[in-house]
């Protein structure tokens, strides 16, 4: 089983949150506004989506994806399943565009994974990321799709029809504890400040993280889902 902590808020410098998250079947907004716990089996979906701000209805955009996700995340099982997946949530979103002319060019980032019993699936398109914290070291799985101060691929995003590259990469499951977050989090703050909130009790994590995030000065919408990756061994 997997255990996940899981806080979204909208950031003071924000009028509406733009992020979403997604926990298995489920998609959490800032309409919790407190850490939520969830419980779930293998394989398992957690990903954290921000929608792009500067473009039209970029909350929907994270809406739209994230339930694509979600309502696919029983059937999947492997990498390619995942990037299938996510490429499908990419074509809704143009897809929508074409119908509401109000949301073209709408966009969001995404960054997760799949845990399996013995393997994580790490994915993402965009500059969300994906953190492993082990042995009190958080290191940072993803590579932001980032270029001279320019995100350089999203889901939509775009005017017409973009595909994607959907980066993936596969990680041995060996216990600590995985991050994903949305750069409400990370924008501002140093890794050793990360590092240092992701001890502790499962359930605090989420708001020592936030605490972490107001102290850097960051005003961006804030997204985290912690996940405890017990060892496989004690997996029933």
């Amino acid at each position: 089983m997997l255990r996940v902590a899981v806080l979204t808020r909208r950031g003071s410098g924000r009028k509406i949150n733009q992020d979403r998250v997604v926990v298995g079947d489920t998609v959490v907004d800032s309409a919790q506004p407190t850490t939520t716990m969830f419980t779930l089996g293998c394989p398992s979906v957690v990903a954290v989506l921000d929608g792009l701000g500067g473009h039209p209805a970029g909350d929907i955009a994270a809406a739209l994806a994230a339930e694509v996700i979600a309502q696919g995340s029983s059937g999947l099982k492997t990498e390619q399943h995942v990037i299938s997946l996510v490429e499908d949530a990419n074509r809704l979103l143009y897809n929508m565009m074409l119908v509401h002319k109000g949301l073209r060019e709408m966009g969001t980032t995404i960054a997760g994974v799949l845990v399996t019993t013995d393997t994580v699936v790490v994915f993402w398109v965009g500059d969300s990321r994906v953190y492993l914290y082990a042995g009190d070291d958080l290191a940072q799985v993803t590579v932001d799709d980032w270029d001279e101060g320019f995100i350089t691929q999203t889901l939509g995003g775009y005017s017409w029809f973009q595909p994607i590259r959907v980066h993936t990469t596969n990680i041995p499951r060996q216990g600590g504890r995985i991050l994903a977050a949305t750069d409400g989090l990370f924008g501002l703050a140093d890794r050793d400040t990360l590092a240092q909130a992701m001890s502790g009790p499962l359930e605090t994590v989420p708001d020592r993280l936030l605490r972490v995030a107001i102290a850097s000065g960051n005003t961006d919408d804030f997204s985290v889902a912690v996940i405890e990756l017990a060892d496989p061994e004690g997996q029933e």
